[in-house]
Formats: structure tokens, sequence, C-alpha cells
């Protein structure tokens, strides 16, 4: 029984499926379904038997009625389009006739064009107000035919105005493609005119043809060139593969030049872009054949590049590794070595060397900046240690205007001098100009010694010249009878005025004492002294000769003629060996001091040769102190 139930109900939902699925397409046609349709599809549905399972029956139930519902839905939506559309209708007739009233024809017939298609869907719905809107646009037709007349005048005189203008477009020179532009225009003008007024007659299109061909030739000669250049460019580029592929095939890549390679390849592609285009049916096979020679050219590079970009890589490291100490010798040198030695051989792909070149950009900015910091502490280490030294150089130009004991002075100095070696480095434009004023300082210091020297050595000039007329002045009395009471004076002023003499060197002093004593032992009356005295005076001759010789080629003078061979026996050297042992103070002294120094301690000499030696002798001294020669030139000459 169950099973002929189940059978039943299957009968049964067949034809109300069916109802279902006509309710549905009556839902997806258009237009939407009537009032009617739907009241008719309702009373289909209740006169088929339902179901005898209570929970298929209403589910059933439950979709026919969600399938009413939106049945009446769509008819609802339906009845306010169109209702709208007839609001739309009247809308557009007031701008319908504000069209009209300015005489723009082409809006006006869009305008009318739109009402009509709303007055379209409107039907069935306000038919009153769609037979009132009808009417209104029934009566406007006569003003639109009018408006198309003078339209249609019109655009006679503007076809009139196309032909003028191409036929001042034949005459014209601008580029061809301007103008090739233009004629487009005109003809898509001459189009448009045809389409809302209908053709014009057969003379002013074939007017208008010719003009437009005329125009036209300029640009069509163009292309006629282009189309030559093409085939140039086809034919170029065609060699330019057979050039790649020859050279494939010739090189030896396992010793290949690979930048040549490379700039080659860079040179092909540049030089296939500025060949300029071929054809479209010859292109894709020219294009395919470049790209299979390049790539066969860049398998032969590709390990080469890896190795150039790892070289590079490497460089980038050691940018990064001297970073750590910037400051250390060769650092910087180092660095623009690498700058030097990034070119590489084989370049990577435009990707891959702007990432490289970032990184390798980035590394030396990092060691610029490091370094730059480090300088910036140099600096300012230098900057102290410029006012270090420009603190000593004022301490030293106020001890020189100070009073201070020169063995004082020269101590202070020389700590100076340890002090000034012991500051760092100064900034690069200061050092000339400290070590200048360093310089002229202790220039300065040795002036002032200098100064004090030779004050001292005049001071003991004196006091020796002093003496040694004392000693001369006993010597002379040894060459003449005296009676003893006048030797006794002689001593006696002799001894005070020895005493009385400046103070002397232990070096100068002790060779004049001797001589002072030899004298005052000679004049007592003591025989061996008095032989001494006589040898000596014999002894000191030779002695005083040779001075005046060597004092004469030093001044540059000419010497008596009686002593010109002895005058070439005679070397320059002996007068710098003399003044060296003579040279007690043990600092330089001027040539004539010196000379006159030996001069005075070369001993007692015989009194008819005193006067004419000593002549000779003052003349040269003379010639010394003015400088009229010095010891190099005179020793040349001599």
């Amino acid at each position: 029984e169950h099973a002929r139930l189940l059978a039943e109900d299957e009968h049964r939902i067949a034809p109300l499926r069916a109802l279902l699925e006509a309710g549905a397409e009556l839902h997806q046609a258009a237009p939407a379904p009537s009032e009617r349709a739907i009241e008719r599809l309702q009373e289909r549905w209740e006169r088929l038997p339902k179901p005898g399972q209570p929970d298929l029956a209403t589910a059933l139930q439950h979709e026919f009625a969600a399938l009413v519902r939106d049945l009446r839905k769509a008819l609802k939506e339906s009845l306010d389009k169109r209702r709208r559309a007839a609001e739309e209708a009247e809308t557009l007739f007031a701008e319908l006739e504000t069209a009209l009233a300015k005489g723009e024809l082409k809006p006006a017939l869009s305008i009318r064009d739109r009402i009509r298609h709303r007055l379209r869907l409107a039907k069935g719905v306000a038919d009153r107000q769609r037979a009132a809107v009808e009417k209104r646009l029934h009566k406007v037709e006569g003003r639109l035919d009018e408006l198309r007349q003078w339209r249609h005048w019109g655009s006679g005189l503007a076809r009139d105005r196309l032909c003028e203008e191409l036929d001042a477009l034949a005459e014209s020179t601008e580029p061809a493609s301007e103008i090739a532009a233009k004629v487009r225009s005109a003809r898509e003008a001459w189009r448009r005119m045809d389409q809302a007024e209908g053709p014009a007659s057969g003379e002013l299109w074939e007017r208008f043809d010719q003009a437009c061909t005329r125009a036209y030739q300029p640009f069509h000669e163009e292309l006629q060139h282009q189309a030559d250049q093409r085939k140039k460019n086809l034919a170029s580029k065609q060699a330019l593969c057979r050039e790649l592929d020859a050279y494939e095939r010739t090189t030896d890549w396992s010793s290949a030049n690979w930048h040549e390679a490379d700039q080659k390849i860079r040179k092909a592609h540049a030089d296939w872009r500025h060949i300029g285009p071929v054809s479209r049916r010859e292109h894709k096979a020219l294009q395919t054949a470049f790209e299979e020679v390049l790539g066969r050219l860049d398998t032969h590079l590709a390990t080469e590049r890896k190795k150039e970009i790892l070289r590079r890589r490497d460089l980038i490291d050691e940018v990064h590794r001297l970073a750590e100490k910037p400051a250390a010798r060769g650092a910087l040198d180092r660095v623009k070595a690498t700058q030097q030695e990034w070119r590489p051989s084989v370049q990577g792909s435009r990707k891959e060397e702007q990432s490289l070149w970032k990184e390798y950009r980035a590394a030396c900015d990092h060691f610029f900046s490091l370094r730059n910091e480090q300088r910036e502490e140099a600096n300012a280490e230098r900057q102290q240690n410029l006012a270090r030294k420009i603190a000593l150089c004022d301490e030293l130009e106020g001890l020189l205007q100070s009073e201070l004991e020169f063995a004082e002075l020269r101590k202070r100095f020389h700590a100076a001098d340890r002090e000034w070696a012991s500051v760092g480095p100064l900034p690069h434009r200061e050092v000339a100009s400290t070590e200048t004023r360093f310089r002229e300082l202790h220039e300065r210091m040795r002036a002032t010694e200098k100064q004090r020297e030779e004050r001292a050595a005049e001071e003991e000039l004196a006091a020796l010249r002093c003496r040694v007329a004392i000693c001369e002045q006993l010597e002379s009395a040894l060459e003449r009878a005296i009676g003893p009471p006048e030797l006794a004076s002689l001593l006696e002023q002799a001894q005070q005025d020895w005493e009385a003499a400046g103070p002397l060197a232990g070096d100068l002093r002790k060779p004049l004492a001797a001589r002072f004593d030899l004298a005052l032992q000679a004049l007592r009356g003591e025989p061996e002294a008095l032989q001494q005295a006589r040898d000596k005076t014999e002894e000191n001759q030779e002695r005083r000769l040779a001075l005046c010789l060597e004092a004469e080629i030093l001044a540059g003078v000419e010497s008596p003629p009686e002593f010109t061979a002895a005058r070439m026996e005679f070397q320059v050297s002996r007068l710098s060996s003399a003044l060296g042992q003579h040279n007690g103070a043990g600092v330089s002294l001027h040539p004539a001091v010196e000379l006159e120094r030996i001069w005075l301690l070369s001993g007692p000499a015989s009194p008819e040769q005193r006067s004419a030696l000593e002549a000779r002798f003052r003349r040269a001294l003379d010639a010394v102190s003015k400088g009229a020669g010095d010891r190099s030139s005179d020793t040349g000459r001599d």
C-alpha cells in the first residue's frame, strides 16, 4: 500500500514541477507577465492534485507561493518602469522645444527619438498621458522638417569649405603625416554629413575625392619611402645577423677577448635598435634569428659574467674590510684602486649591474663617511696641536723681548725644541706658516747669540790689543839703552797697565802672560831670558811672513813681488786650519777678527821688519773686513 501511495505521489509531482518550471520561464521572459497570466497560473495550480505526503505537499506549495510573489514583484517593477518612461517622455518634450527654439537640429532629432522610445516603453499604462505627448510630438514634425532643410543647405556650404581646405592642403608645406591626418578627418566629416543629410551630388563628391587624393599624395610618397627604407633596414639587419653568426663560429672561446665580445654584443643591440623597423611580414622571423645568435653568444659569455660578478662582490667585501680601519695607511689608495678595477670585462643584466653598483657605492660611501669622521677628529686634534704650538711661539717671542740671562734663554729654547717635537701634526694649511714662525724665532735667538758673541769677541780683542801693546813696548826697550831709573819706572808702569787690562780667556791669556814674563825677565838682565826672547823674535819672523801671505790670499790683494814664489806655494786650506787651531771660544767669528787674533798671538817681531809687516797685514785685514773677496773665489784665483 505504501509503495502504491509513493507511486501516485510521483505521478502527481511531475505536473506540479512542470508548472513551476513554466512559471520560472515566465518570470525570466520579457516583458514582465501580466496580472491575468499570473491568475491563470494560479488557477492551473489549484486544479492539479497534490501529493498525499503532507511534508512534500507543503514544500511544493511554499515554492509556488514564492514564485507568485516574484512574478507579482516583476509585474510591479515593470509597471513602475513604464510609468517613469511616460513621465520622462513628457519631461523630454520640454528639452525638445528648447532645442527647436535654438535651431539645433541634431540634438532635437536625438531628443525626439528618445521620446518615441519612452512612449513605446510606456505602452499599456498612462494611456491618456502618452496620447497627449504623441499628439504634441506630431505637431513639431513640421519644425523638424524645416530645420532639416536648412541643415542640408548648411551642409552643402560645409562640403564646399572642406573641398577648399583640401585644395589648400595640396599646396601646404606642413608635414605629410599631419596633412594625412587632416585628410582622414575631412573624410570622416563628409561621412557624418552623409549619414545626417544623405549623400551629396556626384559632381561635389568627385571634387571632394580628387582634392583628398591630391592632398594625400605626399603622405603616399612618404609611405613608399618608408617601405623602401624598411627594405634597406631588412638588408642591414640580415647583414648584422650574418656578422654575429660568423663571429660566434670563428671565435676561439677558450682564449677569447671577453671585453671585446661583450662590447660587440652590446653594440649589436644598439645597432639593431638604430637600424629601424622592417615590414611586419619579415619582423618575426628576423627577430627570432637575431635572438637565436645572441643567445648562442650569451651562452659563451655566461661563465665569464659569473666570474666578473663574483670578482666585484669580492671588491665590495674588500671595501667593507677597509672601512673597519679607514685611516690606515694605504686604505684610501686601495679604495680608489677598486674604483679603477670595477669595470667588468663582461657586464651582467641591467638589474644585476644596478644592484652591484648600488652595493659598491654604499660600501664606498660608508668608507668615506667613517674616514671623514676620523678626519674630523684628526682635524680637531690638529687644531689643538696648532694652539699648543702657537702658544709656544708666543712664549718664545716673549722670552726674546725679556731681559732674561742668555744661558737661561738658551735653556728655555732647548726645552721649547723638545716640546715642539712632541706635539703632533698640524692642519696642512698652517704647517708652513707655523714652522716658519718657529724657525724665525730660532733665527732671532741665534742672531741675539751672535751679537752677544761678537760683542764679547770685540771686548776680548780690545783686551788682547792692549796686552800685546804692553808686550811690544817692553820688547822695544830691549833694543835700546835705558838707565835703571827709567827701567824701574817702565817695569812698574807695565805691571800696572797689565793688571788694569781687560780679562782674557785662558787659552789667550796664557801665551801672552808667557810673552810678558819673558820680556820682564829680559829687561831685568837675565841672560837666558834675553837669548830666548831673541830666538822667539827670529822664529816669529817666518810666522808673521806666512800670516801676511795667508791674509793677502784670503783678502784677494797682491803681495810684494819678492813674495810671489812663496805665495804660490801656500794653500788656502792652511788658513782654515790656522783659524780652527786658534779659535779658543769655539764659535765662528768674522775672518778679520780671527786673523787679527792670530796676528796678535804670533809673538814678538824685530823692530826693523815690524812696521812693514804690520802695514801689509793691516792692508789685507782691511780688505777682509770690507768683504773685498771671499775665501772660495780667492782660492780659485790663486
